[in-house]
């Protein structure tokens, strides 16, 4: 059984009393202050959704160390890979379409700006999307049609039938559907 040493001079309720500010810090005293209580570390481990292993490391650095053993290794962080004048660039390409820069591609994405960013930089960046969120852009994405039939060319029975078809697959009542829906040049509008 896991237990706390005395030699720190914490008991469960000094631990509950502190007012820590982040809360991986807090979990971390909360997961102390149970086992000083005498809970074992599995059933602290599921009151706060972490594995044993995870609470029973806890309670070995703090044995060893204290409090400061159980402080969290804080990333920060990472910043940029691109320079600043490295991320102009890349806005002003991505202002672009991608047959303008260069490539075949007819809208950018992910993989075509990381590409974009070796080939212009020599850097290999994982985190494409992530600048060209700080540079402003969003992803756009395709609607998909719920339909694959070009509406446009169909005449209204054909439209109703093939409509009527997609309804059945999806429910035993088209009839009750299709009566509530009138079809529309891109689809089908419920009423």
């Amino acid at each position: 059984m896991l237990r706390i040493e005395p030699k720190w001079g914490e008991t469960a309720e000094s631990l509950f009393r502190r007012a820590i500010p982040h809360k991986r810090l807090r979990e971390r005293y909360l997961a102390l202050a149970l086992i000083a209580l005498g809970e074992p570390a599995i059933k602290v481990a599921k009151k706060l959704g972490r594995s044993r292993g995870t609470i029973e490391a806890w309670v070995h650095k703090f044995n060893a160390q204290g409090l400061d053993g159980i402080e969290p290794d804080w990333k920060g962080n990472p910043g940029t890979i691109l320079s600043e004048e490295e991320l102009e660039q890349l806005c002003n390409a991505v202002k672009k379409s991608p047959r303008e820069v260069g490539f075949k591609n007819g809208r950018w994405t992910g993989r075509l700006v990381a590409a974009f960013v070796y080939e212009r930089f020599g850097k290999r960046i994982r985190t494409a999307i992530r600048y060209l969120h700080r540079l402003g852009f969003k992803l756009k994405r395709f609607a998909k049609e719920t339909l694959s039939v070009n509406y446009c060319r169909l005449n209204r029975t054909a439209l109703v039938r093939s409509f009527n078809v997609f309804v059945a697959s999806m429910s035993r009542r088209a009839s009750e559907v299709l009566k509530r829906c009138a079809p529309d040049m891109h689809g089908f509008i419920c009423l």
